[in-house]
């Protein structure tokens, strides 16, 4: 597998974690990118777990994660919080692309998505790529035709993605061009970004400064200029100088 995209920024290792509803074919992606059956497709997981495999010279790791429940009530986003920190700590020093499975059927529920997705932070979209299954569902239609005729919330959330997408057919499992494609996409990815991947640190700094917004919002402070500025510069010289380890 060769990038021929000028951004294109060869990896030795791929480190991806799946997110998405239940029923969504994570696992059943996870499969098909790692070329055989490391995920259960049967069962319903309550935790993060993980799976890899060689592509040629290349180390492809994959994340699976519980399926979101987008029906069940506000306190579940504590239990989705802490299934996202196992996801990227299994996957040290974190992900370069959090792969959002969608089926090519189903009716996105975008604040739904968007409320579980907010959970990585302001630059968990940056590392996005939308994921769709089932696609020889398509049928004649291009995937670009299908998001313009399914409406305006599927649009709009390619569009947070940076129209990132990519489509798996479940039937041609062994068509290993569709997961170098996807690969390629992820390259592509990490060449137009300072950082390569989703930084654990990032996750941390991330958490903190909620934190640190949701105690001024609680003590009303006005005069203590913007939480975490400082770190936020900080983490950022840290991060490149990470990156050029990775």
């Amino acid at each position: 597998m060769c990038c021929m995209n000028r951004h294109c920024r060869e990896l030795p290792e791929i480190r991806l974690v799946l997110l998405g509803g239940r029923n969504s074919g994570k696992s059943s992606a996870g499969n098909i990118i790692l070329g055989r059956a490391a995920f259960q497709i049967d069962t319903r997981s309550m935790e993060c777990v993980w799976a890899q495999s060689e592509t040629g010279e290349k180390r492809i790791m994959v994340v699976d994660t519980p399926g979101w429940d987008y029906f069940q009530a506000e306190p579940v986003q504590q239990q989705v919080k802490q299934q996202l920190a196992s996801s990227l700590h299994l996957c040290r020093p974190g992900p370069h692309a959090f792969l959002l499975v969608i089926p090519i059927d189903s009716e996105v529920l975008l604040k739904k998505v968007e409320a579980h997705m907010e959970l990585l932070g302001s630059y968990g979209w940056d590392y996005t790529l939308v994921l769709f299954t089932c696609g020889d569902r398509l049928q004649h239609s291009t995937i670009e035709e299908h998001i313009e005729s399914r409406g305006r919330a599927l649009k709009s959330l390619t569009e947070k993605c940076g129209n990132r997408i990519h489509v798996l057919n479940s039937y041609e499992k062994q068509d290993r061009s569709q997961v170098n494609k996807l690969l390629d996409k992820i390259e592509n990815m990490a060449g137009t970004r300072s950082r390569s991947y989703y930084h654990i640190r990032l996750w941390q700094h991330e958490q903190e400064h909620t934190g640190e917004s949701k105690r001024d919002k609680e003590e009303g402070a006005g005069n203590r200029g913007f939480p975490g500025m400082r770190e936020s510069a900080t983490y950022i010289q840290w991060c490149e100088k990470e990156d050029k380890l990775f």
